[in-house]
């Protein structure tokens, strides 16, 4: 069924994307064995077995592969280093809101420290607080650092994005100068500097919103729309619409057929086309796979005179990969590349069941409909994994929008190559403006029909598997394939899977998860019945004022692992490092039940918390020392303080609730930031500890912690935060007890299962499974 060459770039990409997860020396021991299996099965039984004596070497091909581009040459040899930089700007500037408001790629052509200079030829991203254009020689000194590492589980790798844009280091220039303009015979060059004339045109003429639209769908670049826009373009499938590089081709291809009708000079015309297109969108994946794709198939034609649409799909993905393997770590590419093959494997089967509706045949709308079905479904679990869920109307927007895209690229360089056509030609203005209208108010407009977007948790790689084999026994059998031995073979290996899924649920379990939002608080707790409780949510720190913590980290968390209807959610108390994330949660997702202490009346989260719940119709409940909450699972939450004398505290800290959370055996409590331990009895012989006020010693003298007696002690703290937290001394402190201390801004999120005999077990992000001691 599949090509050689498929079956080879299958094998790579599995080489590439199990890299991060698989030691190379277990996949070099694994590929050996294979390869010793498949030589002795071709000398005993005389089996054909190039296929798989070629995947599995390009298995390892894949692996390694992946070492030697992730390998930080640069940053490993100056780590933290204090260097300056010359080099060239090659980038168009990304604005943030930080201090250093302008972001560059920059070519850096050599790096001094010490007094000793070295060449080095390699990408950076340069922060600093000047504005430069493309092509600006600029000399930068300031710290070489590294791209952190992601530290929430699903969350975003910014490590892994610059890496696959060949950018393996950053610099923020504490000092800067410009040492003059480049110049350059080579054509990337000079599609950069076509690429910033437009876009200093495009900034001097237009607005904000037609700016950051018209960016989009020249250059593909989104960064200039405002997040809430962002998210909406996301949702809605307007933004796959906006930057179309199946558009940009088809384009070009018109273009090119009116300047030639011979087919071999049209042929050479087009190769130059797309190769100035590469450059001129800087090489953006999406583009290099459409254009690769589309000159392959000119190729194929040419010699063959036909074209394997698959196998030149695996040419395409294969070389991609050859040049730059963390491509297979860029969510647009890889959806492009899956629903690619979807298509081209599943659309006629599809197509032809579908056809058999004489009404649908009448109408024209098998066609769409198969795309449809294979996009909405086919692509589903892969969605879900990259983008927590499936905008349901895209398919249909493509006819519908494309012609408003297409009058953009036709328009915009002609208006904008010159500054001054942009106020002369006035007919090309009008429908420029027009189109971009259409386009700006589109996900507004999709954003009110029903079931515009289905939200999904992130799915395991087993369950994505588990999808793929049933959704390829759906496709045998509408393809009157559903009673052979291969069916038979997918369904078997389906059952096996489903068993293995099965066996991984626990019928009396409660997992509790330590979400990491930097200097804050964030559990949740969840029992095997369903029942889920958020105990805080974290927030943002006072000086990060453009970044909000709930809808960038606590939000997707709760997303990915399918958290979208909470039975209960508790406010411990109302600072912004755990109110936020709360407030963010109830704007977004279904909750039934809110707690809230009964103090600081005037706060501005309670007031917030209080107006959502009014909007909502969320239940409200102030609880104080003595309540109770209780669930089906056995679940029991216990309020232990404060207690009346402290609801009108000065320290707001001492106004938390501390909730001690029983299941069965297991024992934990939650102090939020409590520090009135005089105040408070405390139980004894716990088993997990949520240590108050992120590891200060407020609230954690050594008798408290002695009290106590955690077998685990959990802190919620930010990495290197300016407070200096945890404690050195708390940290010992419970050390000393025996306790085993774990900390977010060490291991990132932090999860833990246990069951009603107080067995537990966890495992982090950054440190592994565990199983916790016994009680001493």
């Amino acid at each position: 069924m599949f090509s050689l060459i498929t079956i080879c770039c299958a094998a790579y990409i599995f080489g590439i994307v199990s890299a991060p997860i698989i030691s190379f020396l277990y996949v070099l021991l694994f590929t050996v064995c294979v390869i010793l299996a498949i030589l002795l099965s071709k000398i005993v039984l005389k089996y054909k077995t190039a296929p798989v004596l070629l995947a599995a070497v390009m298995f390892l091909a894949g692996n390694a592969r992946y070492l030697s581009a992730a390998e930080n040459s640069l940053y490993n040899k100056f780590p933290e280093k204090y260097v300056e930089i010359c080099g060239t700007v090659r980038s168009l500037p990304q604005i943030s809101l930080a201090k250093y408001k302008y972001r560059y790629e920059v070519m850096a052509d050599s790096l001094t420290y010490l007094g000793e200079t070295y060449r080095i030829d390699k990408k950076i991203l340069l922060n600093t607080t000047e504005e430069l254009s493309f092509g600006d020689t600029v000399r930068a000194w300031g710290f070489l650092t590294d791209f952190s590492e992601v530290s929430n589980e699903f969350g975003f790798n910014y490590k892994l994005f610059y890496k696959s844009k060949g950018i393996f280091a950053r610099l923020t220039a504490f000092e800067l100068s410009k040492t003059g303009r480049a110049n350059s015979l080579s054509p990337a060059f000079w599609a950069g500097k076509l690429r910033y004339r437009i876009f200093e045109n495009m900034q001097s003429y237009l607005d904000d919103d037609s700016f950051a639209l018209t960016s989009a769908v020249l250059f593909g670049d989104k960064s200039y729309f405002d997040k809430n826009y962002r998210t909406l373009l996301l949702k809605t499938g307007v933004g796959r619409i906006l930057y179309s590089s199946f558009t940009h081709i088809s384009i070009i291809i018109f273009l090119v057929s009116l300047l030639s009708s011979k087919k071999k000079y049209r042929n050479i015309l087009f190769i130059a086309a797309i190769t100035f297109y590469i450059l001129f969108v800087n090489s953006s994946s999406i583009a290099l796979k459409a254009c690769i794709t589309a000159g392959l198939v000119i190729c194929a034609k040419q010699l063959k005179g036909y074209s394997d649409k698959f196998s030149i799909l695996s040419y395409t993905v294969f070389l991609l990969t050859v040049y730059n393997p963390l491509l297979c770590f860029d969510a647009g590419f890889m959806m492009s590349v899956i629903s690619t093959a979807l298509i081209l494997l599943c659309y006629k089967p599809v197509y032809r069941r579908l056809s058999g509706f004489r009404k649908l045949r009448k109408l024209r709308l098998a066609a769409p409909l198969s795309v449809f079905i294979i996009l909405l479904f086919g692509a589903m679990p892969f969605s879900a994994y990259y983008f927590n869920g499936t905008p349901i109307y895209s398919v249909f927007l493509v006819p519908v929008l494309l012609p408003f895209v297409a009058a953009v690229i036709f328009t915009a360089p002609i208006l904008f190559i010159n500054g001054g056509a942009y106020l002369f030609l006035s007919p090309i203005r009008l429908i420029y403006h027009g189109a971009l209208s259409v386009l700006h108010f589109a996900p507004f407009v999709i954003k009110r029909l029903p079931f515009y977007y289905i939200t999904l948790p992130t799915p395991s790689v087993i369950a994505i598997i588990f999808f793929c084999l049933l959704w390829w026994i759906f496709i045998r059998a509408i393809s009157y394939k559903f009673n052979t031995s291969k069916t038979k073979f997918i369904l078997a290996a389906a059952l096996g899977l489903f068993i293995c899924i099965a066996l991984d649920f626990s019928i009396n379990s409660l997992g509790i998860y330590f979400v990491n939002v930097g200097q804050g608080d964030a559990a949740v707790l969840h029992t095997s019945y369903g029942e889920t409780v958020l105990i805080d949510g974290g927030g943002s720190s006072d000086y990060e004022k453009n970044y909000n913590i709930g809808e960038s980290i606590f939000l997707p968390y709760l997303i990915s692992h399918g958290f979208t209807h909470i039975d209960v959610a508790i406010v411990s108390h109302y600072h912004k490092d755990h109110a936020e994330g709360i407030v963010t949660a109830a704007e977004n997702l279904k909750i039934n039940t809110l707690i809230l202490p009964d103090s600081m009346p005037d706060s501005i989260y309670r007031l917030k918390l209080e107006e959502l719940a009014r909007k909502k119709d969320i239940k409200t409940e102030y609880l104080h020392i003595g309540d109770e909450i209780r669930f089906r699972s056995g679940l029991k939450l216990y309020v232990i303080a404060p207690d009346v004398s402290l609801a009108d505290d000065e320290n707001e800290n001492n106004t938390s609730l501390v909730i001690k959370a029983s299941y069965g055996d297991f024992t934990a409590l939650f102090t939020g930031d409590f520090e009135a331990e005089e105040n408070l009895l405390p139980p004894r012989d716990i088993d997990l500890l949520k240590v108050s006020h992120h590891g200060s010693q407020d609230g954690n003298s050594s008798a408290f912690i002695r009290a106590l007696n955690p077998r685990i002690a959990v802190i919620s703290v930010g990495k290197d935060n300016r407070y200096g937290l945890p404690d050195n001394k708390v940290v010992a402190e419970f050390e000393n007890m025996g306790a085993t201390v774990l900390r977010t801004d060490l291991l990132g999120d932090i999860r833990f299962k246990i069951d009603k005999k107080g067995n537990i077990k966890y495992n982090s992000l950054l440190g592994g499974n565990q199983n916790a001691a016994k009680r001493r």
